[in-house]
């Protein structure tokens, strides 16, 4: 578990009351020409795709379809590699070497001047990579996977490249046990941003995982964005809140990823048959009313979530995501993944910004009220 070295604050959206039952739009969908839903309901069913919409804040504006694509295409051609993996924060490549090269200056600084040679003048100005390649070396903007251990992060990983046909196998390893990932895993993505798996948090998780990861919030300055996974079975638990703040206080943009929504679907509709027959009319309608109520619960229950949370309460206010990596009779594909790999692109300066995005100023006073400007991280490559 993370040992926080500081007071943070409250965490008693725990204990807040939970919402009103929200209402939900009609279906969107249109309507076959009879008027009559489709046999297959699942076709009804939202989607981690509609749940992006759904709970997009005001303050954001929508991607074109064009933009998604574009950010669909540049995860599908881009092999990721597998650049290092450390333990400490202090063994990141670039770190380490400028380490070992002023404590070489510092050596090289303690000979006798009666003794220094020419030599010795070209190794103070010699730069070695100490064996690592220029690649690894090359700043470039990092994206911080974050989340509670088996909250989901490394089945994100792999995930977000499904879409590769030169891709084989997983990228992360996928464990049953949580806690498996014990250290920070560094992507390199096409020579354009670096993705950075990190160890979970939680029951499961050690000391010095959360010190690796704390480490890398307050000090890495090539960090552009970290992505908050929360596993929607469970909601935000105490450790969750505790980096929240951490990522205020630091003032390090973040958004919320919410892992797993297959399984709330099918926990939150009624049992019913999804399929029916063309002629089945009376079954096409039941499933067009028990879709109906499905969709209600789903973002009722999410909505609860959010509401207990008082994400909207934040200095920074965080993105919401879903996606279910999945699938089951009502989801029956993986979604959400689009508007998440837009999202990463855009937080490394390497996509244009929604059209429609809504600036901070032009709110009303009672929006602004209490609440910081977005923090957006600047980085120096």
């Amino acid at each position: 578990m993370l040992h926080f070295r500081r007071s943070l604050a409250s965490i008693d959206y725990l204990v807040s009351a939970i919402p009103k039952r929200a209402t939900v739009p009609s279906i969107k969908k249109p309507p076959k020409p009879n008027n009559l839903p489709p046999s297959d309901a699942s076709a009804l069913v939202y989607t981690p795709d509609d749940l992006n919409d759904y709970f997009r804040y005001k303050e954001f504006g929508k991607p074109t379809k064009g933009q998604l694509a574009k950010a669909d295409q540049f995860f599908a051609r881009h092999i990721p590699k597998h650049e290092w993996t450390c333990g400490k924060y202090e063994d990141i490549p670039d770190l380490k070497i400028n380490r070992l090269q002023q404590e070489y200056k510092e050596k090289l600084s303690r000979i006798d001047p009666y003794r220094r040679t020419q030599y010795h003048d070209n190794l103070v100005k010699s730069k070695s990579t100490y064996g690592y390649s220029l690649d690894v070396l090359r700043p470039l903007p990092e994206i911080l996977l974050l989340g509670h251990t088996n909250a989901g992060k490394s089945t994100m990983v792999n995930t977000l490249f499904h879409n590769s046909r030169k891709i084989q196998g997983e990228l992360a390893f996928v464990s049953r046990r949580a806690g498996f990932t014990k250290c920070l895993n560094s992507f390199n993505i096409g020579g354009k941003l670096r993705l950075i798996d990190s160890p979970g948090y939680g029951m499961y998780g050690e000391e010095k995982q959360g010190e690796v990861v704390l480490d890398y919030i307050r000090n890495r300055n090539l960090l552009r964005r970290v992505f908050l996974l929360v596993d929607s079975k469970i909601g935000f638990q105490e450790e969750d809140s505790m980096l929240i703040d951490v990522l205020v206080d630091e003032g390090t943009p973040f958004e919320i990823i919410f892992t797993k929504v297959d399984d709330i679907v099918l926990s939150q509709f009624p049992k019913f048959q999804v399929k029916s027959s063309k002629n089945d009319v009376e079954g096409r309608l039941k499933g067009y009313e028990m879709v109906k109520e499905g969709n209600t619960r789903v973002i009722t229950y999410f909505e609860n979530i959010v509401a207990r949370a008082r994400l909207r309460d934040l200095a920074t206010i965080p993105r919401l995501f879903f996606s279910n990596s999945q699938s089951n009779k009502f989801l029956t594909k993986k979604a959400g993944m689009s508007d998440i790999r837009y999202a990463i692109l855009e937080s490394c300066g390497l996509i244009d910004p929604p059209p429609t995005s809504v600036e901070e100023e032009s709110l009303s006073p009672v929006a602004n009220k209490g609440r910081r400007k977005r923090t957006i991280r600047s980085i120096s490559l």
